[in-house]
């Protein structure tokens, strides 16, 4: 998929994103509710956008992009790795909280990789 694919297919969900925040910045949503539309734009309006980028995307765009994918899933995985014994070595913590943060971390990575 290239960003002419992606870009349109996210511009809805950060426009909600915009216009949620200008709300809430002039008190027009009140802070009780933003819990509930967090859910809704992260658990749903952004899935379902993805969704719709991907199925609309051309096969063979898909699988032009095949070692893109492979190498960001090789890359993700040597930082979790090395996220992970760099954690469990310099703190004192468990191997359940080992991994705390990783998806952001690697998420961020990502993005700026491939931007």
């Amino acid at each position: 998929m290239t960003a002419n694919t992606i870009h349109p297919a996210l511009a809805p969900v950060f426009f909600v994103i915009l216009v949620g925040y200008g709300a809430g910045r002039l008190r027009i949503v009140e802070n009780h509710h933003v819990d509930g539309l967090n859910a809704l734009v992260m658990n749903f309006a952004l899935l379902a956008s993805l969704f719709v980028a991907t199925a609309s995307a051309p096969r063979s765009e898909m699988l032009e992009q095949v070692p893109l994918f492979l190498t960001f899933g090789f890359v993700m995985l040597l930082i979790h790795l090395a996220w992970y014994f760099f954690v469990r070595a310099s703190s004192d913590v468990s191997k359940a909280d080992g991994p705390s943060g990783l998806v952001i971390i690697v998420a961020a990575l990502v993005a700026f990789g491939h931007s």
